[in-house]
């Protein structure tokens, strides 16, 4: 059944792929999963294919949904915080950390994902984003996402060399664009505008899409 089940869901993507999110939502919604562990991976398959069609309202409706009918899965409650805060819900966002950190207080990620969100919102939280972020590097000292989130600490405490640091470190594990944005900002403000100019062209051609 589980193989049937991630193969169904290894469709869905050929069938993004070749025919856009729209068709892959629509395939993930013939079949059901068996249980709540696989209906949820379904409804964040259905997510992640809706915000990468620009349909971040209807995904985030979905996650509400959803978590009104299985209030107690984490998997909902951080996928849903990950899109408030693009959304700019940072209290809805915030809430939703809370909950998880108050369930899983040593796990990494959920205090890496508060940490950096109050970082880049919130210059008078910043206390409260380096205790945090320090916690989820001493849980998980290789993640580059982690990582990548010390050394824009680092950067926001005006520490540039060390923030370099642990930026190219992350970069060396993860090539991620949103990595090769940050790097080029330190250096912006180090003054070195042909590096900077380096590696924001390097993220462009990464992911000519992202954001940052």
């Amino acid at each position: 059944e589980n193989e049937l089940f991630n193969a169904g869901r290894q469709m869905a993507l050929l069938i993004e792929e070749a025919d856009g999110p729209d068709a892959g939502i629509a395939y993930l919604q013939t079949f059901a999963g068996i249980g709540e562990t696989q209906a949820v991976q379904l409804i964040v398959d259905r997510q992640q294919m809706m915000q990468r069609a620009g349909r971040d309202e209807d995904a985030y409706a979905m996650l509400n949904r959803a978590l009104d009918q299985y209030p107690e899965n984490e998997s909902l409650r951080y996928h849903r915080a990950l899109v408030a805060v693009e959304r700019d819900e940072l209290d809805v966002h915030e809430a939703d950390m809370q909950i998880l950190l108050k369930l899983k207080p040593d796990n990494p990620h959920y205090n890496n994902t508060l940490g950096y969100t109050l970082l880049i919102t919130s210059d008078e939280r910043l206390d409260e984003a380096r205790d945090l972020i320090n916690k989820a590097h001493e849980l998980k000292p290789e993640d580059p996402y982690i990582l990548d989130s010390k050394g824009w600490l680092e950067y926001k405490l005006g520490h540039f060399e060390l923030a370099l640091e642990y930026l190219f470190r992350a970069f060396e594990l993860d090539r991620d664009a949103e990595i090769a944005a940050h790097i080029g900002e330190v250096y912006w403000v180090l003054g070195d505008q042909e590096k900077a100019r380096e590696f924001w062209l390097e993220g462009d051609k990464i992911d000519p899409d992202n954001k940052t």
